[in-house]
């Protein structure tokens, strides 16, 4: 997905969850800033600008995610193929260890039924 479209699709976001008019070109400028100068991840420009704009306009993030279809899509453990990447899971913590960075708050292994994978939080 382009930034351009993203940003269109958070404007959209922020009008039928929130009623609220957001600035499309503001959208696009902060998005633009994150993905092509800083080289941060789409997806995680996009959480940034959108947890940024709730911020901003005062605006409950549990109350705004409610009124969506609930985020990322849901995949199993077995389909995730790439490192680095939001998703959501249903999974059952199948172990847990001390982290050996205080970066680390938490270091796992969850798993559902088509497999297990390591997670750092």
């Amino acid at each position: 997905m382009s930034v351009q479209s993203t940003s269109g699709l958070i404007v959209e976001e922020f009008q039928n969850n929130a009623g609220v008019d957001i600035d499309g070109e503001e959208v696009r400028e902060k998005m633009n800033t994150l993905v092509e100068d800083y080289q941060v991840p789409e997806q995680e420009a996009r959480r940034s600008v959108v947890n940024g704009l709730l911020d901003e306009h005062d605006i409950d993030q549990d109350a705004f995610y409610a009124s969506d279809d609930g985020g990322n899509e849901l995949v199993q453990v077995g389909d995730i193929d790439e490192p680095e990447q939001w998703i959501d899971i249903e999974v059952k913590v199948d172990q847990l260890w001390k982290p050996n960075s205080e970066s680390m708050a938490q270091v796992g292994l969850v798993a559902d039924e088509s497999g297990r994978t390591k997670f750092i939080s």
